[in-house]
């Protein structure tokens, strides 16, 4: 479904805000009309039991506030309400469109109260809008997936016998649980060391993940792939960190490991941690 507002009517809807009283019935409505980066706009607004201020209105979307009116309201009939009711056409700046706007605020012109005394709502958010809930919501997730809560049900496995109490090790003997794994916590691993850890394996069934907890209370993320022949430690060809096994899950003919370091936060590759 198509985000933002559509070529329709929508009703306003009165908020909290205490400035603004209605009469019985609805506030009104405003349309929209857009053609040709040019945006045709119909508002109504009535039953209400004061006049004594200049209203705004605005279009919002996201970070986008664009001012499409200023008016007076006019009395309307005998009954003591005033309504106003406004048809203009405005064009909208270069590269934007209706549907990058999902709100209608009408408020008091005035310096001291910012509220909104009516508001629209498209039925959809605007395309900003739906992405920066995305985020929230992925920041949010990985938030919740820790480390620890993601690894929680791999089989843990030290192979180097640490002391470093900062680093924790597990296992795991299948290549596709190591991706699912790692894209828990939105890390997606660069294609040479995808391709390195499926062909190695294939052959040594398996590879170990670990965690480290700097000083600084940064944490890293890391993948150890199993090899047989080590390269040499702090090789500026590689971000990798060489570490020679003590314990061995199988006798399938590796060494050691080449230890691939990501900081956990910004899910980025980095040189790898040596302490």
């Amino acid at each position: 479904m198509a985000g933002g507002f559509q070529n329709k009517y929508y009703f306003l809807n009165e908020t909290e805000h205490s400035g603004g009283k209605l009469c019985k019935g609805a506030p009104g409505y405003i349309s929209f009309w857009e053609n040709t980066g040019i945006l045709k706009v119909n508002l109504l607004i009535e039953n209400i039991l004061k006049q004594n201020k200049v209203f705004e209105a605005y279009l919002q979307g996201g970070t986008k506030l664009l001012k499409i009116a200023e008016f007076m309201l006019n009395k309307k009939g005998k009954n003591g309400t005033w309504s106003a009711v406004l048809n203009f056409k405005i064009k909208l700046d270069d590269g934007l469109q209706l549907k990058d706007f999902d709100t209608v605020l009408i408020k008091f012109k005035s310096a001291e109260n910012d509220e909104p005394l009516f508001d629209v709502h498209s039925s959809v958010p605007c395309d900003e809008v739906k992405e920066n809930k995305e985020k929230d919501r992925i920041e949010e997730a990985k938030q919740l997936e820790t480390p620890e809560t993601v690894f929680k049900d791999l089989k843990a496995f030290d192979p180097f016998n640490t002391t470093n109490h900062a680093y924790k090790w597990w296992i795991c003997e299948s290549y596709t649980r190591i991706c699912d794994t790692l894209h828990k916590m939105d890390i997606h691993l660069p294609g040479y060391v995808s391709k390195t850890l499926y062909t190695n394996m294939q052959f040594f069934k398996h590879a170990i993940l670990g965690k480290y907890t700097s000083v600084e209370n940064r944490c890293f993320v890391i993948v150890g792939i199993p090899v047989q022949n080590l390269p040499p430690a702090n090789s500026p060809q590689s971000p990798a960190r060489p570490m020679v096994c003590r314990r061995f899950i199988n006798n399938s003919g590796y060494r050691g490991y080449l230890l691939f370091y990501i900081d956990y936060a910004s899910t980025a590759m980095v040189k790898a941690v040596v302490v």
